[in-house]
């Protein structure tokens, strides 16, 4: 009874170690999608409404890493001596291209601001591609060797 008690639990245990690696590529995702919708809003916002960038940090997004950054940008661009935290997921180039969004956001004119949203809107939506292409492809990956290996190791108890 311990026996199959132990199996079943280090079953459960490779299960949880595959739902856990696979996070990191839904959460790359909804990072890119909740800098989409951002960009999207930033574009209204500058065009339509002319409200200013500090509304849209009250707005919700999808990911919590993406609001963290979204409003240490806001708040250093205002004088406050905020520390940057960037997910894990980001490589250098990425960090880098975040960076040189978040300082030219709301320092210029509308026209220019509008050329930003452009150029940004098609590497960000490539980003989320390359983001979505992974999730699909490598977070199923991840839960199932976890369960696999869960198997093996229920297989080798019982």
């Amino acid at each position: 009874m311990t026996e199959i008690l132990l199996a079943v639990c280090c079953l459960t245990a490779g299960l949880c170690v595959g739902i856990k690696f696979s996070e990191k590529y839904t959460e790359k995702y909804k990072f890119y999608k909740s800098l989409c919708e951002f960009n999207e809003e930033f574009y209204s916002e500058v065009v339509f409404f002319r409200k200013g960038i500090r509304t849209l940090a009250d707005r919700p997004y999808q990911s919590p890493p993406f609001e963290k950054l979204l409003k240490a940008f806001i708040s250093k661009n205002q004088g406050s001596a905020a520390e940057l935290s960037y997910p894990p997921f980001l490589n250098e180039t990425q960090r880098a291209g975040l960076i040189a969004y978040f300082d030219a956001l709301g320092k210029t004119d509308a026209a220019t601001q509008s050329e930003l949203y452009e150029n940004s809107k098609k590497k960000f939506a490539s980003e989320l591609s390359v983001a979505e292409n992974e999730q699909f492809r490598y977070s199923s990956v991840c839960r199932k060797t976890g369960l696999i290996v869960g198997l093996i190791v229920f297989v080798l108890i019982v």
